[in-house]
């Protein structure tokens, strides 16, 4: 069972020939990531609060983009315009300027801070199978992705892709389409109910076809 169906082209790519697969992609608790109480963007002059979260520290995880990002908020043309609050842990010797900083957070309190903002931001590069972008999508957070990875198959419809030469011009086009997005999370499908619904069926079929799977390697 592949997290994304990327990650199985990948493998394909690569010269992977097993023809027994799947794609099941990942989802999130909506008991904790969901959207009541979320405070919408309202428009100028109130800044948009952008927000992400990684666990991982590996600078793939969109660090580039972070770091840009907090170079823009020390412009005059972007600082009162916008805001953005990393949660989770940084790689080694990184520190922001202009970003508002937050240590690794989980469960009830991390869904807390993630619905005191606007918009959620993923940058990571080449990643299999992310649940961050889950965990903000279901608190109701439109979302602005890299185009790289899994990300395009988790997030399309719910938000605006980027990449490395266009992230400015992006970010301004979730200003001026904000509230078409957040109107569009309440159908967010990336949840666990959805995901073990398709994990049950997958077993539930397995085990219909336990013979032939059986005989078939012998």
């Amino acid at each position: 069972v592949f997290v994304a169906s990327w990650l199985r082209e990948l493998y394909l790519n690569q010269g992977w020939q097993d023809g027994n697969y799947s794609a099941i992609l990942n989802g999130s608790d909506r008991e904790i990531f969901h959207s009541e109480g979320i405070v919408r963007w309202k428009g100028t002059p109130e800044p948009m609060r952008i927000v992400t979260h990684h666990w991982g520290a590996n600078l793939l995880k969109g660090f580039d983009i972070y770091q840009r990002f907090d170079q823009m908020l020390g412009m005059d043309e972007y600082k009162d315009k916008f805001s953005f609050t990393y949660i989770g842990n940084l790689p080694q010797g990184f520190e922001f300027k202009n970003v508002r900083y937050i240590p690794p957070k989980h469960g009830v309190e991390l869904a807390g801070l993630l619905r005191q903002n606007h918009v959620y931001l993923t940058a990571s590069q080449n990643e299999p199978g992310g649940n961050h972008q889950n965990e903000g999508a279901n608190c109701g957070l439109p979302l602005l992705f890299r185009e790289s990875g899994c990300m395009p198959e988790y997030c399309t419809g719910y938000g605006i892709s980027f990449n490395e030469n266009n992230f400015e011009q992006k970010l301004e086009e979730m200003v001026n389409t904000y509230d078409y997005w957040i109107k569009k999370m309440v159908n967010y499908p990336q949840t666990s109910e959805r995901m073990s619904e398709e994990y049950y069926q997958l077993f539930m079929s397995l085990l219909a076809h336990r013979d032939e799977i059986l005989a078939q390697r012998k």
